[in-house]
């Protein structure tokens, strides 16, 4: 048997896999992790896998990784992403495959972290995950059950368009645009424009265009990412995540600076399909209008933002809590490693007599969803749903 490496941790978990499973996890932070029993043994954070040298380390990790533990995996979890490098290597395998959401991943990886079975309500918060309905997900509330590796989607941020692939989720002036005609419709310019100069004019004005054209099958997000990057160019804290999470970091850090504030308005309401939709909107026209007065700081508005982000998260899952009669909650996914925005729900939710669940040993970026693949695998495996 090769020797563990260091780098590698290991959790003990509340379920026994049928038969090993190697989970191959996420794009930007992928860290494959094996379980084998009642144990799952989590790789390193390889990288990016659409950059060449990090997929080459995916590739190396995926083979020693059951080498090291003298095992062959007879299934292999992947993401949903059909994209993905991950998902792509592991459906090329001449072995037994199962898809599982990234947010649900997220949860469930946590739950694990506790020793939780059951039934939880679950907060995921993070820039990108591929939804069951192939939109881009990443601010959601989900009831998930750990025994039977199901879950449902309860609740999630109002959708806005996304214009430009993945450079959307590098320039901010991108999703600052879709949430801002999300927000004001057609008339956003009157509205707006003293936000929008330091774009330059031509890609602008292309910019527009595609998002307003009727026949434009432009991707729609969730992400509460891609909201802190909206909110990062309309505060004028940042034009670029040229370093990872570069934008969310610098409202937090501005709000961090700001003066407690009241919570900026939302709404939240409950669509035809039963679920919540958390309504951002009163948020952006307070920060549009803010921007206009003297007295309003960017940094004041950050903070603003943050406490009504916190209570619009927080209300929608109570409400979510009361519906199921669940107390448990977990949270996770990336924009959690936010310590104001992480506290601010917390308390909201201790307050309201909810049990709160954060990440203890993993982080709650992508680094854990392969750990939350394998155990929906192992899940499903049982009650013989794989």
């Amino acid at each position: 048997m090769s020797p563990i490496s260091q780098d590698e941790t290991i959790l003990d978990v509340p379920l026994s896999a049928d038969a090993p499973i190697l989970a191959v996890g996420a794009e930007l932070k992928s860290a494959p992790a094996l379980m084998i029993g009642s144990k799952v043994f989590v790789g390193p954070d390889v990288g990016r896998l659409d950059e060449p040298d990090a997929y080459r380390r995916f590739l190396e990790e995926v083979e020693r990784l059951p080498e090291r533990h003298n095992t062959h995996p007879e299934v292999l979890a992947h993401d949903l992403h059909p994209e993905y490098a991950a998902t792509r290597w592991a459906r090329s395998q001449l072995r037994h495959h199962v898809g599982v959401q990234h947010h649900h991943a997220h949860i469930v990886a946590c739950m694990a972290e506790h020793g939780l079975r059951g039934v939880v309500v679950g907060l995921a918060c993070d820039g990108t995950g591929y939804g069951t309905d192939g939109t881009i997900w990443g601010g959601e509330v989900l009831v998930c059950d750990f025994d039977s590796g199901e879950f449902r989607r309860a609740g999630f941020l109002k959708p806005f368009s996304l214009l430009g692939g993945d450079a959307a989720a590098v320039e901010t002036y991108r999703p600052a645009l879709g949430v801002l005609i999300e927000t004001f419709g057609k008339n956003w310019p009157a509205e707006a424009q003293h936000l929008v100069h330091t774009i330059d004019p031509r890609a602008l004005t292309l910019a527009v265009a595609r998002l307003g054209a009727p026949s434009a099958r432009l991707p729609r997000t969730t992400s509460l990412g891609r909201l802190f990057d909206a909110a990062a160019f309309l505060l004028g804290l940042c034009a670029r995540n040229d370093a990872e999470a570069q934008a969310p970091v610098a409202v937090q850090q501005a709000a961090e600076q700001g003066k407690a504030a009241e919570p900026l308005e939302y709404s939240i309401e409950t669509n035809s399909d039963g679920a919540l939709v958390m309504d951002y909107r009163p948020m952006i026209r307070a920060m549009v209008k803010g921007r206009e007065q003297t007295d309003c700081t960017p940094r004041n508005l950050a903070r603003a933002f943050h406490e009504g982000l916190s209570k619009m998260l927080a209300e929608a899952v109570v409400r979510v809590c009361e519906a199921t009669n669940e107390r448990r909650v977990v949270l996770s996914g990336g924009c959690f490693l936010n310590a104001l925005l992480r506290t601010g729900v917390e308390e909201q939710l201790r307050r309201d007599g909810c049990e709160v669940y954060t990440h203890r040993t993993l982080s709650p970026g992508d680094e854990n969803i392969a750990v939350g693949q394998a155990l929906v695998a192992a899940a499903r495996m049982r009650k013989g749903t794989l």
